[in-house]
């Protein structure tokens, strides 16, 4: 199943601290991880070459004892931070960090969660607090504010109602403080799907060796879910039937011994949604290699009726010609990024673009914008008025 979700945005490890930094925003000091003293957190602008081109986004740099230890680029652009904390959300023991600031007028609110000592990504919990932020942000809008939401997005997350409970998404049970990770896939088996996976190779017809692996997962609805249940798992389940080991001729010297288990392709799915009870959306996200470090990345979100089990496409919620979606991008946004990809919805539909409960995002990963071994996402949102002239994703 070749397929292009969204996932949320990484982190960007640079191997060397950013060395010209155009435009220095804030920088604090904060015992980041328990007992092993301050480190700094330096905001910052500076330039990103992209092709040749320069481009320009908002850094955020973790220095412990003079070391960059990771950057994040935000992949946004602040012209002032106006409030900035550290501050454990997310009750790991080591603490998230929260920036509150201005873009072109607009505020906006960055939050980025741990993984590890100091070592972070954007904070997983958005889509259970991102639209209270949303709609208290104004120019009051403050850190105790934004602590006090993310306070109740956490209690809330705890509070999964049995209705909730029978669409559930992966994430938001993943997101819950309770979560059993030994026990995934019986919940995942209770609620709105079944994950099932198939994995088959590659080998070499000349010396029978495995040179390539790969893996794909599906979803398996329950039968009597809704009535385009059964349909859906059709589709899916020829997706799955479709893949076979195989063999190829090759020269026995393109495969060394060290390549070994470096060459895979591989498709997970990251979360399941459904949206206004009518449209299942799936999000998968995908990482391929032919040995050595180099990786190629790639996201995509399936969509699909579940009244009548039909797979959708972008053509089947935009009525405007062609002309009239990339004069909406354009008018939006316009860079070359927001255009490049609205040229690949328009010839596909099916790629690079995905539904949430409240938006349409635009996307690519830098791979696919840079050819560069890049999972960092570029997103361009519009709200269903903006894009479709209705309040909600409709038919």
């Amino acid at each position: 199943m070749r397929l292009r979700i969204i996932l949320p945005l990484s982190i960007l490890i640079l191997a060397t601290a950013c060395e010209s930094q155009n435009k220095k925003l804030i920088e604090i000091e904060s015992e980041l991880v328990q007992d092993q003293g301050s480190a700094q957190i330096s905001v910052y602008n500076d330039d990103y070459m992209d092709h040749g081109k320069k481009k320009n986004y908002t850094y955020i740099d973790i220095i412990k004892d003079n070391e960059v230890k990771a950057t994040i680029n935000t992949y946004r652009y602040l012209d002032k931070v106006t409030d900035m904390d550290c501050f454990d959300f997310n009750d790991d023991g080591i603490k998230d960090i929260a920036v509150i600031g201005v873009s072109d007028s607009e505020n906006m609110v960055l939050i980025y969660e741990a993984t590890s000592e100091y070592q972070y990504e954007v904070f997983s919990g958005w889509n259970s607090v991102g639209a209270a932020i949303n709609e208290s942000l104004d120019d009051d809008f403050s850190m105790v504010t934004l602590k006090n939401i993310l306070s109740k997005g956490a209690s809330y997350s705890t509070e999964i109602n049995a209705e909730r409970a029978e669409r559930a998404t992966i994430k938001d049970l993943m997101n819950n403080p309770d979560f059993d990770v030994e026990s995934t896939e019986e919940i995942r088996k209770d609620t709105i799907a079944e994950i099932m996976n198939k994995s088959y190779n590659v080998t070499c017809k000349k010396c029978g060796k495995e040179v390539y692996s790969c893996s794909t997962e599906i979803i398996k609805l329950p039968e009597n879910y809704t009535e385009g249940a059964p349909k859906i798992n059709e589709y899916m389940q020829k997706e799955l039937d479709g893949l076979q080991s195989y063999s190829v001729d090759l020269e026995c010297d393109f495969h060394p011994h060290d390549y070994s288990g470096m060459c895979f392709d591989n498709d997970v799915i990251d979360s399941i949604n459904v949206i206004n009870d009518k449209f299942l959306t799936v999000d998968v996200s995908s990482c391929c290699a032919i040995g050595g470090a180099s990786r190629a990345y790639a996201n995509n979100q399936l969509i699909f009726d579940l009244t009548t089990g039909e797979k959708l496409s972008f053509k089947d919620f935009f009525k405007g010609s062609d002309d009239d979606f990339k004069k909406i991008v354009k008018e939006k946004y316009g860079d070359e990024s927001s255009m490049e990809i609205a040229e690949w919805i328009v010839s596909d539909g099916d790629s690079h673009i995905a539904y949430r409960d409240d938006a349409v995002v635009l996307f690519a990963t830098k791979f696919d914008l840079t050819g560069a071994s890049d999972s960092n996402l570029v997103e361009y949102e519009f709200t269903y008025q903006e894009m479709f002239g209705t309040d909600t994703l409709t038919r």
